[in-house]
C-alpha cells in the first residue's frame, strides 16, 4: 500500500503559474511541476488536483492495488468521492480520473491532514515563489 502527500501552490505574485508536487510518506519518491494556462484561475486548487493524479498515476503503474491520498486540501477527497458538485471541467475530469482508476479495482483512500504536516508544500511553492503559508 501506497501512502502519498500532495499539494498545491499559488502566489499572486506569480499568477501564472501553479505549482505541484507529491511524496511518498517514507520519502523515497517524489515529484513536482508546475502548471500555466487556464488552470491558473483555480489557484492551489489546479495543483493539488495535478499532484493527485499523478501521484495516482505513478503509483499504480508501480503495482500498487491500495493508494492513501494524504491531503491538507478538502476538495481532493470530496470530488473524488462525490460529496461536492463538480463545477468546472477540471474537477470533472479529476473525478472521472479517480472512478476510472477505482473502477480497474485499484483501491484509492483519502485522509485529511493539517497543512503543517504536509511535506509536499515545499514541493509545490517551488514553482510559485510562494511563502511558506502555514
Amino acid at each position: 500500500m501506497a501512502r502519498v502527500f500532495v499539494d498545491g501552490s499559488y502566489s499572486s505574485k506569480n499568477p501564472e503559474v501553479t505549482g505541484w508536487g507529491y511524496m511518498s510518506e517514507d520519502r523515497s519518491v517524489s515529484k513536482d511541476g508546475k502548471l500555466t494556462g487556464d488552470i491558473t484561475s483555480l489557484h492551489q486548487v489546479g495543483g493539488e488536483l495535478k499532484a493527485t493524479m499523478e501521484a495516482i498515476c505513478y503509483f499504480a503503474n508501480q503495482g500498487e492495488r491500495e493508494i492513501t491520498i494524504l491531503h491538507d486540501y478538502l476538495g481532493v477527497s470530496e470530488w473524488a468521492n462525490g460529496g461536492w458538485r463538480t463545477k468546472n471541467h477540471y474537477t470533472y475530469d479529476y473525478a472521472e480520473y479517480v472512478k476510472n482508476i477505482r473502477a480497474k479495482g485499484i483501491v484509492i483512500n483519502f485522509e485529511k491532514i493539517d497543512a503543517a504536516d504536509n511535506p509536499a508544500d515545499e514541493l509545490a511553492r517551488k514553482h510559485t515563489g510562494a511563502e511558506y503559508a502555514h
